[in-house]
């Protein structure tokens, strides 16, 4: 399935490896698909394209809006890395 939003939860990230570790779960969506709440453990989300570009933005009530400031872009099957805190969704568009 190609034009997913990829959005992979973890507890921690290792600074000496550079690379995230203690995965919790993996959420896959459609562009302009909000996620679920993010698991009450994670700490840091990579946010990952599959296919196409999306923009994106995070919150407690998160409504992402292409070409906005405020958003954020990922490029096709290019990723993010991002720190977060507890009763996050991410909200993407195309």
């Amino acid at each position: 399935m190609a034009n997913e939003v990829i959005i992979e939860e973890y507890e921690n990230f290792d600074v000496r490896i550079q690379a995230p570790r203690e995965w919790i779960t993996t959420q896959v969506l459609d562009i302009a698909e909000a996620s679920a709440p993010l698991n009450a453990k994670t700490k840091y989300i990579r946010v990952r394209s599959k296919g196409t570009g999306f923009w994106y933005t995070m919150g407690a009530a998160a409504s992402a809006t292409a070409n906005t400031n405020g958003n954020s872009w990922v490029p096709a099957d290019g990723y993010n890395d991002h720190v977060v805190g507890t009763g996050i969704i991410v909200d993407t568009a195309a």
